[in-house]
């Protein structure tokens, strides 16, 4: 998370100084609707993954990904997208 402490994986920005990166992230990018086909494609994984807890927010990440054919994504928590093999997690440098 951008306003996470450094020493805790984070970026240690304000909420302020995350809104301006958003907004100039947001000018740059394509937004993908949430559609129905999400849940399912999410409770397969889920399944399929024996997904419990915090990493449902991940599976729901990857359910997304795939429903659009997104292939990889930019995170800091590259360990958290290592069990979706048709995902290629991208940590920053």
């Amino acid at each position: 998370m951008a306003t996470r402490p450094v020493d805790r994986n984070g970026l240690g920005l304000t909420q302020f100084e995350v809104l301006q990166e958003i907004a100039a992230i947001e000018r740059l990018l394509n937004f993908l609707p949430d559609i129905p086909a999400v849940y399912p494609a999410w409770k397969e994984i889920v399944r399929d993954h024996q997904v419990e807890g915090v990493k449902m927010y991940y599976a729901r990440l990857v359910a997304i990904m795939s429903v659009y054919a997104v292939e990889s994504i930019l995170t800091l928590n590259d360990a958290d997208f290592r069990r979706h093999v048709k995902i290629s997690a991208i940590r920053p440098s």
